[in-house]
């Protein structure tokens, strides 16, 4: 319950993702998994966020989960540069 908000970015080729996935499980196990986005970058390895291609897309993402938080207001200014890459929100069991 003392489980501090958190957004989390993996990449689908990411050989780390593994452990986040158990990290993830143990986490909701404890009631923390409605406090966790989860996303995923598409055909992306390690790191991808700190590529041109995606820093914006998940910059993005952060502005709007800070804004959930009432820590920001407003929307994002930044618009994402490139098509066709894309993150996908993984959607988690909430545990009650």
């Amino acid at each position: 319950a003392d489980f501090p908000p958190a957004i989390v970015f993996f990449g689908t080729e990411d050989k780390w993702k593994r452990g986040w996935d158990d990290a993830y499980e143990k986490l909701q196990s404890l009631g923390a998994g409605d406090r966790i986005q989860y996303w995923l970058g598409e055909k992306a390895g390690h790191g991808f966020f700190n590529e041109d291609l995606w820093r914006d897309l998940t910059l993005i993402e952060v502005d709007r989960f800070l804004v959930s938080l009432g820590l920001l207001t407003g929307e994002p200014a930044l618009k994402p540069a490139v098509d066709g890459v894309r993150l996908k929100k993984v959607e988690l069991e909430k545990i009650d």
